[in-house]
């Protein structure tokens, strides 16, 4: 098993930023920064989340776009 990359790391890698990842989560970006900042601890499920766009399990832009259309359709 892989070892878990750091978030910020792993943000840069993927091209996302706080606002991104907030939005894929369904969370504030003050959230995100408290993961970032070590303030909270970072979900089991946003770490399998990241395992699982590491292993190419799943797609982000997709991820994201779905997440999106959720919202638009919700408001």
């Amino acid at each position: 098993m892989k070892p878990l990359p750091d978030l910020r790391a792993w943000l840069t890698r993927h091209k996302l930023t706080q606002g991104d990842l907030a939005l894929i989560c369904g969370v504030t970006e003050r959230c995100v920064g408290y993961w970032l900042s070590g303030r909270s601890a970072i979900p089991q499920t946003l770490r399998l989340l990241m395992r699982a766009v590491d292993d190419d399990r799943i797609d982000l832009p997709w991820l994201a776009g779905v997440i999106g259309e959720e919202k638009r359709t919700a408001a």
